[in-house]
Formats: C-alpha cells, structure tokens, sequence
C-alpha cells in the first residue's frame, strides 16, 4: 500500500530561513559558530568544546556552566530580558532556586 501523507509530516525537509553566501562559521576547532538560519548568531565554547554561550538575533541567550568533567551544572536562559537559571545537583533540578524534578533510575519525579 503507498501511503499519501509523508510519515514524518516532512520532518527531514531542510528549511533554509535566511538565503545568504555564508550561513555558517565554524571555529579551528570544528565547532559551529554562527548558524544564521536558526538565528544564532554567536556561539561561544569553553575549554572542552562544550558551549558556555548561544546568542540569538533577538537579543536572546542561553549560556551553560560545566564542572572539570564537563557536566552541566547550569544552563541560564535569557529571554526578552527575563532570566531564567537552571541548576542540575546530582539528581534533583532546580528551577530559579526551586526544586523542580527528581531524576531516578527509571524517569524522574515532578516535583511542582
């Protein structure tokens, strides 16, 4: 039987937001720098080559903190002026200094 609607809703279709010669950059070490068809125009990395910064065209941001090992520890979100600060300590997530999830072996616990 063939199927007349795309099963994946044309999910693998590229969309090409911005029609520029350079849309891409990239650092000496292979990271992506600048993608500006999803509109980030900056991303900074830190030592490991994990990202510490994303700035968004809008102004907006997300900026992430790592231990030595290069786990998260805390992503900050920034948008239209409004931060806001998650905190991953072992298995619970903080939400702006409030306790939000509870990681287990199996899933996690909702804690709101």
């Amino acid at each position: 039987d063939r199927s007349t609607t795309p099963a994946f809703n044309n999910g693998f279709e590229f969309k090409d937001g911005i029609d520029l010669r350079t849309e891409y950059e990239y650092d000496e070490n292979g990271n992506l720098t600048k993608d500006l068809n999803k509109k980030k125009t900056a991303i900074q990395y830190n030592c490991l080559n994990l990202p510490s910064r994303v700035m968004f065209a809008n102004g907006n941001s997300i900026s992430y903190l790592y231990d030595a090992a290069g786990r998260k520890l805390r992503t900050v979100h920034v948008l239209e002026g409004d931060s806001v600060t998650t905190d991953y300590c072992g298995n619970v997530v903080y939400e702006n200094g409030v306790p939000q999830i509870l990681l287990t072996e199996v899933g996690y616990v909702s804690l709101t």
